[in-house]
C-alpha cells in the first residue's frame, strides 16, 4: 500500500508539472493579443503596465510551479508534504480569484486541477530519509 501511494503521489505532482508547464505556455503565448487588446482600451498608462505585468507574472508562476514540481519528481528529498501543499495553494487561489472577477472558463478548470493534484499529491509524497521536513519518531 505504501508503495501505491508513493506511485499515486508522484503521478499526480508529474500531471500537476504537466499542466502548469503546458497552461504557462499557451498563456504566455496569448501576451500578444492580450497586450493590443489592454492597448486599445482607455487606460492609465499605469494600469495598461499593470494589466501587461500581471499577465506575464501569471504565465512565469505556473512555469517556476512546473520547474519546481518537475525537481521535486527527479529529487524528492528537497520537498516536504508541507511545502507541496502550499505550493498547491498558490494556483488553487489564482484560480479562484480569477473565478471571481471573471467567471469560470476551461483554463481556470485546468488551473485548479493542477491545484488539487498538487496537494494531494504532496499529502502523499514521501520525501525520503534525507528531508529535515517530516517528522522523525524517537
Amino acid at each position: 500500500m505504501k508503495g501505491a501511494r508513493k506511485v499515486g503521489g508522484r503521478i499526480l505532482l508529474g500531471l500537476a508539472a504537466l499542466g502548469l508547464l503546458a497552461g504557462g505556455i499557451v498563456h504566455a503565448a496569448a501576451f500578444p493579443k492580450a497586450a493590443t487588446q489592454i492597448g486599445e482600451a482607455k487606460l492609465t498608462p499605469f494600469l495598461s503596465g499593470s494589466f501587461k505585468a500581471l499577465w506575464l507574472i501569471d504565465s512565469m508562476v505556473q512555469l517556476l510551479l512546473a520547474l519546481l514540481l518537475t525537481l521535486v519528481l527527479f529529487r524528492p528529498a528537497i520537498a516536504g508534504r508541507p511545502t507541496l501543499v502550499i505550493l498547491g495553494l498558490v494556483p488553487l487561489g489564482t484560480a479562484v480569484l480569477i473565478t471571481i472577477f471573471l467567471g469560470g472558463f476551461p483554463a481556470i478548470y485546468l488551473l485548479a486541477g493542477c491545484a488539487l493534484a498538487t496537494i494531494v499529491g504532496g499529502l502523499l509524497h514521501e520525501a525520503g530519509a534525507t528531508s529535515t521536513l517530516e517528522p522523525t519518531d524517537h
